[in-house]
């Protein structure tokens, strides 16, 4: 899993791997303890440490140190962008709850349904009613990231 952590609002992000999506909890809680700034988890995809590779490459343009890289609109746009390209992401803000809330997981069932939200709804065995609370929740997210 690729993970990125970002140090408050407009700080320094980590990119880094770690076998599954439970360590990485206890690795933003091990590096909250450094940082006087509240972290919070940006992204977190599948990869390999390749993939970490490949991203430190990518943007080491903008590493300040180690693991640690300016955050800019570029490094941003690209989180934003493999979240919503890939349906494979595991990235699941608290909000969004079990993993039947996953985008890629409404999409698929919005899919299977031909876009009718009430089976989608029932596929994901879901009320309709929470069905749109969770669309209107993925388009604010994907609204907010945009211009954050």
């Amino acid at each position: 899993m690729i993970y990125f952590i970002q140090q408050g609002h407009d700080g320094p992000m980590k990119i880094g791997y770690t076998k599954n999506h439970r360590t990485v909890k206890t690795r933003l809680s091990a590096l909250q303890i450094g940082s006087s700034y509240k972290l919070r988890l940006r992204g977190l995809f599948h990869g390999t440490p390749k993939d970490e590779h490949y991203l430190h490459n990518k943007f080491k343009h903008l590493r300040i140190r180690g693991e640690w890289f300016k955050s800019n609109k570029t490094l941003l746009g690209y989180i934003t962008e493999t979240y919503y390209k890939y349906i494979a992401c595991e990235y699941v803000p608290r909000e969004y709850g079990p993993s039947r809330y996953l985008p890629g997981n409404i999409k698929d069932a919005l899919s299977k349904s031909g876009g009718n939200k009430t089976k989608a709804a029932r596929l994901l065995n879901i009320s309709r009613a929470t069905l749109y609370r969770k669309l209107s929740e993925l388009a604010d997210t994907k609204r907010q990231s945009i211009f954050t």
